[in-house]
């Protein structure tokens, strides 16, 4: 969800202006994702105004009399000016007065800030492009996530950190999280954040791997453990030392007993007492009949712009899973996974998309604790965690064909704490 602010501003200029540059001032707000500058009104041919921007550490870009507008975002800028964080702030557009017509006259502008609000995201984990084993471009992969109405995507090549250089040239609406599927011989993980997250990736021992895993963090990474029970390919299951890895891939590509020991080991962990965001990700690596982009999805709470609001959301646990991007979907009103509620408070889970039939569950550590079917697309069910550490949302729905039950969601847990409450969405 987004809101944009578009500002008016007008200078009055004479012949005697020219050869000055003058500024426009004004404040970026917080949580900026985009900001768009046009020129509305300038004084006729020949007459020429040059265009340029200054944020609060530097000049971002100047394209001359080039052009009449620009546009800086996270990711991408018009040619000229140079994309990344839009700190909040004072900045400037400066206007270059570079050939003016004699008398008064006036150059007239908008400045259009495109602010992010809290809500929930789609998007993919985990997909492969032709930088490593994948049939499709950066490019290509990105329109098919377009396509699918995702508003953010992980790409995660073997070993490499090319493609997210490579994804920076494309212009998108895509939140792009650069990544890499850190590939060893007894198993992957996906490092989310940096591009070019391990100069050597190789790893030789436990403790190897603990050191760069350790490195890794303290650069800012997030790392996920992929298809940790896998065995179709040699050496994809996970081989390694479990811990200290902050996420773990419970549900990777189509639903299979595989994903569901990857569940049942997050669970178990759960009640333990560790705190380890449960994710998805498709896996895919071009066309197939079986994996699907987004298939399955994960939703991530988002409360500021770019890649790190996106991968924030994970590391405080605020996520959710479904088998596609329409859903079911947890709406305004439920409990938030990742946050926390005191005992005996009551948590609610607000669902849209449902199928009528479908199965919806609350479960602690000990097991199931209700159960509702849904009468209706729309279902608000509620529970009290009562003495349990935490409570978390499933939902099913059985498929007649392969007479099974298969997960449609699989929510975080919204965590209980004597000493604290937790926000609704």
């Amino acid at each position: 969800m987004s809101r944009r602010e578009r500002q008016i501003h007008t200078l009055h200029i004479d012949k005697k202006d020219q050869g000055l540059i003058q500024s426009v001032p004004f404040v970026v707000l917080d949580n900026v994702d985009s900001l768009q500058v046009a020129l509305l009104e300038t004084p006729a041919p020949p007459s020429v105004i040059d265009l340029g921007l200054r944020d609060p550490h530097r000049i971002r870009g100047w394209s001359g009399g080039s052009k009449t507008t620009f546009s800086v975002t996270w990711q991408n800028a018009t040619p000229g000016y140079l994309p990344g964080p839009l700190d909040p702030g004072a900045w400037e557009v400066l206007i270059g007065l570079y050939r003016i017509p004699e008398g008064r006259s006036t150059v007239r502008l908008s400045i259009t800030q495109n602010i992010i609000e809290p809500g929930w995201v789609a998007g993919d984990f985990h997909a492969h492009t032709v930088h490593s084993d994948g049939a499709w471009t950066t490019e290509e992969l990105m329109g098919h996530a377009e396509a699918q109405g995702l508003e953010f995507l992980a790409l995660t090549d073997h070993n490499t950190g090319s493609q997210n250089v490579h994804a920076l040239s494309h212009k998108s609406p895509l939140t792009i999280i650069p990544g890499m599927e850190w590939t060893t011989y007894r198993g992957h993980a996906n490092v989310w954040g940096l591009h070019d997250p391990l100069p050597d990736w190789m790893v030789a021992s436990d403790e190897d791997l603990a050191e760069k895993r350790d490195h890794l963090l303290t650069q800012g990474a997030l790392l996920s453990i992929n298809h940790p029970f896998d065995t179709f390919q040699p050496g994809i299951a996970w081989g390694w030392n479990m811990a200290a890895f902050p996420a773990v891939e419970v549900w990777n590509g189509p639903w299979r007993p595989t994903n569901q020991q990857a569940l049942d080991w997050w669970a178990s962990e759960l009640a333990r007492g560790r705190r380890i965001t449960a994710v998805g990700g498709s896996d895919v690596h071009g066309p197939s009949p079986l994996v699907s982009l987004a298939h399955p999805c994960t939703w991530v709470w988002r409360e500021s712009p770019g890649p790190e609001g996106i991968l924030s959301g994970v590391r405080q646990g605020r996520v959710y899973i479904t088998d596609s991007p329409q859903g079911p979907k947890l709406e305004n009103g439920s409990t938030l996974p990742g946050t926390t509620v005191e005992p005996h408070a009551m948590v609610t889970a607000i669902l849209g998309g449902l199928d009528v039939g479908d199965r919806i569950r609350w479960l602690t550590s000990e097991g199931v604790t209700s159960e509702f079917v849904a009468k209706s697309p729309r279902l608000e069910v509620t529970e009290r965690p009562e003495s349990a550490p935490w409570i978390r949302l499933e939902v099913h729905r059985f498929h007649p064909e392969w007479e099974v039950w298969l997960p449609r969601l699989i929510a975080n847990p919204i965590y209980v704490d004597p000493h604290q409450g937790g926000p609704h969405v």
